[in-house]
């Protein structure tokens, strides 16, 4: 949500005042961060490993 809300909120404004009076004054600037995106992937990554290795623990906790 860290990148989704501002761009969703930069598209809407841009979108809404084209063909406006303001339209020209209001300009589309939104940066797109890879360090938030490389983060999220990682946690994601992370959450990921950990349900695989729970589920593993698990199957194989009545073996030993």
């Amino acid at each position: 949500m860290g990148v989704l809300g501002p761009s969703v909120a930069a598209v809407t404004t841009s979108r809404l005042v084209t063909g406006t009076r303001v339209g020209e004054a209001v300009v589309l600037s939104y940066t797109l961060e890879f360090k938030v995106i490389l983060l999220g992937l990682l946690v994601a990554a992370l959450a990921e490993a950990f349900r695989r290795g729970a589920r593993l623990r698990a199957a194989t906790e009545g073996l030993v």
